[in-house]
């Protein structure tokens, strides 16, 4: 999938309210119901576009809107869609979009600790970046979706757990959009150039130490007037950002369970693994391995 930076979004919190009625709520968007406000709430979302052309933003990615596309988008991610009206065509072929929302933990929090839903538990994780189904797994996810307009009560329930269970299985095409960090609405969106150059810089350098003095010449400023800059734009400094992103990055490559949780530390740029746990621990409120054991139900390490 091919995407570009966003520049200038502000997400919008949304409530939604229909969760004392149902777990999972079902529901088809159309003519104005089809909102372009770039938005974020606590719900995980599945949606799926027909005859829609135009961009979908999530996060700080910008991508075109594929024929029938399909997305996962997780809770608090923010995103919005901005539709091609002069080009969408009507009658038969009228724009809508079937929408699945549903809180992360639908089925209660104990659903995850069992050993057979740890892979939608590490697919749920993932889709706070935002995933794309691609054409393998399209037109089942598309069959189960439209079926669940017909479905009530436990039914669409099960019919999510088929389609989670669908996207999660190795083989699945499922894209992720952002990198780690990105999509997170309490980081303010490139507001401007030097802003998304200490992103890029850092994207590209994380898995090395990195001095501020560096990153603040490659802005043209020095460390002093870099930090004050840095911290009026994101209300965090810069270091505090780095080891955010060096941990988004760290349960990114958990996620994946290709690598051991000792690798993945000096991966991601820590210099001693007493530090990666101490960072770790401080941002997610558990060591790396528990955040693995939660995942996988064990311990690697």
């Amino acid at each position: 999938m091919k995407t570009r930076t966003a520049s200038t979004f502000q997400p919008v919190f949304r409530n939604l309210d229909w969760r004392l009625s149902s777990s999972v709520n079902v529901r088809i968007d159309s003519g104005s119901h089809l909102s372009e406000v770039f938005h974020y709430h606590p719900q995980v979302e599945l949606i799926m576009l027909r005859n829609c052309q135009g961009n979908a933003i999530v996060g700080n990615k910008v991508c075109a809107l594929a024929n029938d596309a399909i997305f996962l988008i997780g809770k608090n991610t923010p995103h919005g869609f901005q539709y091609k009206h002069d080009t969408m065509e009507k009658g038969d072929a009228t724009p809508h979009a079937i929408v699945v929302q549903f809180d992360e933990c639908f089925l209660g929090r104990d659903f995850f600790s069992i050993p057979e839903s740890y892979a939608i538990k590490r697919l749920l994780v993932a889709a706070q970046r935002g995933l794309a189904v691609a054409d393998s797994k399209r037109r089942q996810v598309a069959a189960l979706m439209e079926s669940m307009l017909d479905g009530r009560g436990f039914r669409n329930v099960l019919l999510l757990l088929e389609i989670l269970d669908a996207m999660q299985e190795p083989q699945a095409d499922v894209q992720e959009i952002n990198e780690p960090l990105v999509a997170s609405p309490g980081m303010p969106y490139a507001e401007d150039a030097r802003i998304q150059e200490v992103w890029d810089y850092t994207a590209k350098h994380f898995d090395r130490p990195i001095r501020i003095e560096e990153v603040a010449a490659q802005v043209n400023l020095t460390k002093e007037s870099f930090c004050r800059y840095f911290k009026s734009k994101t209300t965090m400094t810069y270091m505090e950002y780095l080891f955010v992103y060096r941990i988004e990055k760290a349960k990114s490559m958990i996620i994946q369970n290709r690598l051991s949780v000792k690798e993945i530390g000096y991966a991601c740029g820590f210099v001693s693994l007493s530090n990666f746990y101490y960072q770790f621990k401080k941002i997610m409120q558990c060591s790396p391995l528990e955040f693995q054991q939660q995942l996988f139900g064990r311990l690697k390490n």
